[in-house]
């Protein structure tokens, strides 16, 4: 099936959310992404940036396992955590999810999984269905949730689950359960007053936080829609057939030689960025895998996956635009609203010790002493740095003793 249209203007502002435009191929085709974006403005005055990442997300659930891409011994599907970030009481964030979720069940017949819910009733519910969505609207209550005493270990059961393991074990009380071929997404939304508050420095270097995209809508008009009008049933219906069309795509997706190559001076550019607000360090490097992700999204709102599909050059630059788009406002949003911590001043400190060598090792004994803290402060500071993969530790073993070293990942 065909789920494209020609138009003969491009309609990639709407994708960006910006007012300009690169210029794209001829013929254009105009992608279920941007229908989905127009069918969602006429009803709601939310932030275009908005709609763009609730449609990546529901089309990303809409694929569920079946496209991947291999990477190393993992066959990555494109499942997406997402959620979207805005001032309380603007910006139409729960209003977006709830659309998003609409055209969601339409298209595939699931309902979404529960943001409230203990452990073991959540992972009966991805027994029975393991590919599927959650939609929360308040993030924060998720993480709460998460974290309850008798959710104990239901961070990391979730994070197992984001890199859709072939099949999944987990014994509970309940009886042995076995999850196959999960592939779980999350559109999540939450205030900035509650996101900067609520969420701590060990959310921050953890591994349920980090796996997410946040979308922050930081500044700009909006269109203030008093009364939005009702749904076009024809206009939905053709967002949820295109997306129920989507569905069709198999099998491997791949990188050509030159997409590739354009994949890697990306990544390289990425990854030695410097500066980074602390809090975001770990969150901003687990996005190049999600650039990859968004590319073979990308390319299947273009065409129908068969059993080994290229990714185009196009698809994956605008995957990558994505994640540098969200990367800058993430920056901003962290760096203009946290404080300069405790923490961050002893991180700072450290940093600047390691920075000073000349291959950025450091033992950890010299690091110890220049650093002039205690060893309680440094043990602190250092274990965060480690968990948030900021600095690395090394052992280097002798005749006599084992000596620790650290080595600062910061492109080198």
């Amino acid at each position: 099936p065909d789920w494209t249209e020609q138009s003969p203007l491009s309609s990639s502002p709407l994708r960006n959310g910006q007012n300009s435009s690169p210029p794209q191929p001829e013929p254009h085709q105009k992608m279920w992404l941007d229908t989905y974006i127009e069918y969602a403005s006429e009803i709601t005055d939310a932030p275009t940036i908005f709609h763009k990442y609730t449609g990546l997300s529901i089309a990303a659930s809409a694929l569920e396992d079946k496209v991947y891409f291999k990477f190393g011994d993992q066959l990555m599907r494109p499942n997406m955590w997402i959620c979207l970030v805005a001032g309380s009481s603007v910006a139409r964030k729960s209003t977006s999810l709830h659309i998003g979720r609409g055209i969601y069940k339409a298209a595939t017949n699931k309902t979404t999984y529960p943001d409230e819910f203990s452990q073991e009733s959540l992972v009966e519910r991805f027994a029975a269905q393991p590919c599927g969505t959650m939609v929360a609207s308040e993030f924060i209550n998720l993480v709460s949730c998460i974290k309850r005493g008798y959710n104990e270990g239901c961070m990391g059961f979730l994070a197992d689950l984001y890199d859709c393991p072939t099949d999944y074990y987990k014994s509970l009380k309940s009886g042995d359960h076995y999850i196959n071929s999960p592939a779980i997404n999350i559109l999540a939304a939450t205030t900035v007053e509650w996101f900067l508050d609520r969420l701590t420095p060990d959310d921050w270097a953890g591994g349920f936080v980090p796996r997410f995209l946040l979308i922050p809508f930081l500044s700009g008009s909006t269109r203030f829609l008093a009364l939005p009008p009702p749904v076009d049933e024809a206009k939905r219906n053709k967002v949820s057939n295109g997306l129920r069309a989507m569905r069709n795509s198999r099998g491997e997706m791949y990188f050509s030689e030159e997409t590739r190559e354009i994949y890697k001076r990306w990544y390289a550019r990425h990854s030695s960025r410097d500066g980074l607000p602390p809090r975001f360090v770990g969150s901003y490097h687990r996005m190049a895998s999600m650039s990859i992700k968004l590319a073979m999204v990308f390319e299947c709102m273009k065409r129908q996956a068969t059993t080994k599909t290229e990714i185009t050059v196009e698809s994956l630059r605008e995957a990558t635009d994505c994640i540098d788009e969200a990367s800058e406002m993430m920056c901003a949003l962290v760096s203009d609203n946290f404080a300069f911590s405790k923490y961050e001043k002893e991180r700072s400190i450290l940093l600047g010790v390691i920075k000073m060598t000349e291959d950025g090792t450091i033992d950890h004994s010299d690091f110890l002493k220049k650093s002039k803290m205690s060893g309680m402060e440094f043990n602190r500071v250092i274990d965060t740095m480690v968990e948030s993969d900021e600095l690395s530790v090394e052992y280097i073993h002798s005749s006599t003793k084992r000596k620790k070293r650290y080595r600062i990942n910061d492109g080198r």
